[in-house]
């Protein structure tokens, strides 16, 4: 008898543990072990390194990512799943699974002895502060490799003319490129949305002190406040400040009052902030 397929591996424990796949809740699981080598070889791990998951699920990616011989620490929040992994895949000595849910953790407590990789699946709905909970912490990864819905990735990996917020607050922490694009015929049931894999590489030189972090932040959700609005107009509103004080600061940021935030790069965005930064509660 072959090695047991991810789809074989998938339906196993998805009987196992008496689950039927519920597209409503985002219940779609990837069947294409092709895409999990893709994942593999981006993240390159070594037996020395320490990877994080969160969010192990079924399986389908911890299988792969014990195999490497890196130390896996997967962060499981639902008991049953957590409980039935290490058996699921033959009690592995270098997977750890963290009953927790890892959005309330201590990153650096967890890991505060060891560099370390992600990587991930994220459900839609936690991209964004599990993106952010990682790069803006003070124990930052040496690198993320993560599954994302397409469009989420699009605009993460947008330049200037497309930015937003989320863009803006990823490439601030780290260069980001994409690894492959992600059919939705890959998974079981098939969502209505393809998906992809893209790398996070953050800075070896933070680019703000985490002083200037949450200031700059504050500036930069003013400046998206208001979708395609003339920057003036976002930034004197939520910064409840007048129009007439703003103009100069942006025009000695060099920053053309009419042009929109999604056209700034993260350049124009520094420039902006050291003009700003005094003035910013």
């Amino acid at each position: 008898m072959g090695a047991e397929t991810l789809s074989e591996f998938t339906h196993r424990r998805l009987n196992a543990l008496g689950i039927r796949p519920r597209k409503g809740l985002g219940q779609n699981f990837l069947i294409d072990q092709k895409i999990i080598d893709r994942i593999i070889e981006a993240a390159d791990l070594k037996e020395s390194e320490t990877v994080v998951e969160v969010g192990p699920g079924i399986g389908a990616l911890t299988r792969s990512l014990v195999q490497t011989g890196a130390k896996v620490k997967a962060f499981e929040i639902d008991e049953i799943l957590a409980d039935s992994l290490p058996e699921a895949l033959g009690n592995p000595a270098n997977l750890e699974v963290i009953k927790k849910n890892i959005l309330e953790c201590d990153i650096a407590g967890y890991l505060a002895e060891t560099p370390y990789k992600v990587v991930a699946n994220l459900p839609y709905y936690i991209t964004s502060p599990i993106i952010r909970l990682f790069l803006e912490n003070a124990k930052k990864p040496t690198e993320m490799v993560i599954m994302v819905q397409h469009e989420v990735a699009q605009t993460i990996m947008a330049k200037p003319g497309d930015m937003s917020l989320l863009a803006l607050g990823v490439q601030m922490y780290g260069n980001v490129s994409l690894v492959t694009k992600v059919s939705h015929g890959c998974f079981y049931p098939a969502p209505k949305v393809d998906s992809a894999v893209i790398k996070i590489v953050p800075y070896e030189k933070e680019v703000l002190s985490s002083g200037d972090s949450a200031k700059f932040f504050v500036l930069a959700r003013a400046g998206f406040s208001m979708a395609r609005k003339q920057i003036l107009n976002p930034l004197s509103h939520s910064l409840d400040m007048p129009k007439d004080d703003i103009r100069p600061i942006l025009e000695a940021a060099k920053i053309d009052p009419t042009r929109r935030a999604e056209t700034l790069s993260i350049d124009e965005w520094l420039e902006l902030f050291s003009h700003f930064k005094g003035v910013l509660k």
